[in-house]
C-alpha cells in the first residue's frame, strides 16, 4: 500500500507516524518543508507508541464555586463570542488531573524518523488533492486547512492572542480555564513543560485561529481522507486522533 500525506503540521507528523508504525509506505507533501514548532497549551494526550516522557496535569476551572454548566457557558462565551460551542468543560471536571506526554519530543522522535519523506509540493485545491492521490497512492490523508483548499465552503473562525513566557525553573503543569471571572481577561493561563502561557481575545500576543464551525462540508470520496483539526474542520480532532484515525484507516484498506 502507499499513501500520500498533505500537510507536515503536527496532524501531518501523526499522520505519518501511524502510516510508519503500520509498515506502510508513504510520502508527505508539504508547502514548507520544516519541523513545527510546538510553543505553548500543546501537549500529547495518549503516547501513541512514542519514547516520549510523561507527566501529571492538573486542570482547574475559576471561580472554583462555578457549575460545569455555568463554566461551560461562559468559557464559550469568551472563546467563540457564542455560549453555544460546544467544549471539553464536563471533560475538565470530570478529570481535574490527567497524565500528559512530552508533545515537544514527540515531535523530535516523528521529525527524525520521518524527515526523508517529507516533500516540497503545493496544492492548489481539493480537486488537486484528490488527483494527486488517485494518480500516486491508494489512499491520501490531507490535513491541510479546508479553508486553504475549499475556496467555495464557509468557515467560521475566531481570532484569539496567545503570549508564551519560558520558564525552566517551574516544573508544574496546570491550566487554569475562566469559567465566570469576569474582572479576567484571559480565559485560558498555565504552565506546560517550563512555558507560561495567557490566552484571550484581547491584543497583545501573537494571533491563533479557533474552529468555530464550518456550514458545508465538502464530501470527498474514500480514498482521500481529510484529518486534523483544520483538514477536518473539527476541533475534536487532536493529534492523539489523527493518529488512531489514520491507522484505522490503513486496517480498513
Amino acid at each position: 500500500m502507499k499513501a500520500l500525506i498533505f500537510g507536515s503540521g503536527l496532524s501531518g507528523l501523526f499522520a505519518a507516524w501511524a502510516c510508519e508504525s503500520k509498515g506502510v509506505d508513504y510520502v508527505v507533501y508539504t508547502d514548507r518543508v520544516v519541523k513545527p514548532k510546538v510553543k505553548g497549551f500543546v501537549y500529547l494526550h495518549e503516547q501513541c507508541g512514542l519514547p516520549v516522557s510523561s507527566s501529571k496535569l492538573r486542570q482547574i476551572v475559576q471561580p472554583l464555586e462555578a457549575t460545569c454548566d455555568q463554566a461551560s457557558d461562559y468559557y464559550s462565551q469568551m472563546v467563540y463570542a457564542s455560549p453555544s460551542i460546544p467544549n471539553s468543560m464536563k471533560y475538565i471536571y470530570d478529570n481535574p488531573v490527567v497524565t500528559i506526554w512530552n508533545m515537544s519530543e514527540a515531535v523530535d522522535h516523528i521529525w527524525g524518523v520521518i524527515s526523508d519523506r517529507v516533500k516540497l509540493r503545493t496544492m492548489r485545491d481539493l480537486d488537486e488533492v484528490l488527483s494527486v492521490t488517485t494518480k500516486e497512492a491508494d489512499i491520501g490523508f490531507s490535513t491541510i486547512p479546508l479553508t486553504d483548499l475549499d475556496k467555495d465552503g464557509i468557515y467560521y473562525s475566531v481570532e484569539s492572542y496567545v503570549t508564551i513566557t519560558p520558564d525552566p525553573t517551574t516544573s508544574t503543569n496546570f491550566v487554569c480555564y475562566n469559567g465566570g471571572m469576569k474582572d479576567e481577561k484571559a480565559y485560558r493561563w498555565g504552565t506546560i513543560n517550563g512555558q507560561c502561557f495567557r490566552e484571550s481575545r484581547e491584543k497583545p500576543g501573537k494571533a491563533i485561529r479557533k474552529v468555530v464551525f464550518a456550514k458545508y462540508m465538502p464530501r470527498v470520496p474514500d480514498n482521500l481522507r481529510l484529518v486534523g483539526r483544520y483538514g477536518a474542520w473539527d476541533k475534536s480532532q487532536m493529534a492523539h486522533v489523527v493518529y488512531d484515525k489514520v491507522a484505522r484507516a490503513i486496517d480498513e484498506q
